[in-house]
């Protein structure tokens, strides 16, 4: 599976997803992912739509970060070699996770006590 864009330009970012080492890792439960997937992204969304009220900014922030089998947040890392250089938009992307998490624990379908999650929120001046 190749990353996914969703346009949300409407909102002024747009998220790139990366499930492909996931895949690699827990094959035979890639569907489960990316359902779980899903919902732990519109959680984060629904905060970037809020936290991103001023779009007057350019720039993207490359992040990862690992759940819980709970749903809560373990670990967030922010690639800084591939993202903007502007900390206001990293520091709205770190707050938009936080505030998003938790999020619901991870369906029984996925035998694993942590995930990892990777995406690049996209941001557009306005």
């Amino acid at each position: 599976m190749v990353p996914v864009a969703r346009d949300v330009a409407a909102d002024g970012f747009s998220i790139q997803e990366d499930m492909k080492s996931y895949e690699i890792i827990y094959k035979e439960h890639a569907k489960e992912y990316e359902d779980y997937y899903k919902v732990v992204r519109e959680k984060i969304v629904q905060k970037l739509k809020y936290n991103y009220r001023y779009k007057f900014r350019d720039g993207n922030v490359d992040m990862s970060f690992v759940l819980n089998c709970d749903g809560t947040l373990s670990r967030i890392d922010v690639d800084l070699d591939r993202s903007t250089t502007d900390r206001g938009l990293i520091d709205i992307t770190v707050l938009s996770l936080r505030q998003a998490s938790p999020f619901p624990p991870f369906p029984k379908e996925l035998p694993a006590r942590k995930l990892p999650f990777g995406l690049m929120v996209a941001f557009k001046k306005q």
